[in-house]
């Protein structure tokens, strides 16, 4: 998976939100060249369907800057620069995807709350639009998966389709109310919730805090 595969769902950007940030059309697709990092190098992103290309160039040398997508550079600088691209590309998802289901009410407000208070973005490790997962920063486990499903996939008889959420929780507390056998995870271990506002946010969160936790401890694998 690569660097820009990370943070963006495997869809094509809508044309006018593109053209709103600054895009151009160009003969292989869309292109926007900004300087970024006070200047000190040129972001250059292309768009060509689902594809989403970044390149860095060093102002003043004409060089390209690859350690950006290297996950074993570390060091504040460099990570300063991966995040100044990452920024670019979640406005990109925020502003040129405006069919996701992060704008459904109750995950957008769970998923702005993740973000505020511990600065982790979803991530779409199978290139699919409708599975997000969130990983603690320092151990890269996850405890949380987002996904787009019809809600009979975790046993409830009725025909529509809601985001489903996976959180590292103990399974003997299934009472198909608030948890859901996990759906596609040890169900031992992880519960599905259904993210329609019939628990409130409230709750979730607090839910999400200990699915957390357990990420921290290594008791709960993926």
């Amino acid at each position: 998976m690569t660097f820009e595969e990370t943070y963006l769902p495997k869809a094509i950007p809508e044309r006018d939100g593109l053209l709103k940030l600054g895009f151009t059309l160009a003969e292989d697709g869309y292109y926007r060249d900004s300087l970024i990092m006070e200047g000190e190098f040129h972001l250059q992103i292309r768009v060509r369907g689902q594809e989403v290309v970044t390149r860095l160039i060093e102002a003043e040398t004409g060089e390209p800057y690859e350690l950006y997508r290297v996950e074993s550079a570390h060091g504040d600088y460099v990570g300063a620069v991966r995040d100044a691209v990452k920024g670019a590309l979640l406005e990109i998802k925020a502003n040129c995807y405006p069919g996701s289901w992060t704008k459904i009410k109750q995950p957008q407000e769970i998923l702005e709350w993740i973000h505020e208070t511990f600065h982790e973005e979803e991530e779409y490790p199978w290139g699919e639009y409708d599975y997000a997962v969130i990983r603690r920063k320092d151990n890269q486990k996850w405890y949380a998966l987002f996904m787009l499903l019809p809600v009979s996939k975790v046993g409830i008889d009725e025909d529509r389709r809601e985001v489903i959420l996976n959180i590292a929780h103990d399974g003997n507390d299934v009472d198909h109310r608030t948890f859901y056998p996990a759906y596609h995870m040890n169900k031992k271990s992880w519960v599905s919730m259904v993210l329609d506002g019939s628990v409130p946010t409230s709750d979730i969160k607090d839910y999400l805090v200990q699915s957390r936790e357990l990420a921290f401890k290594g008791k709960k694998r993926k």
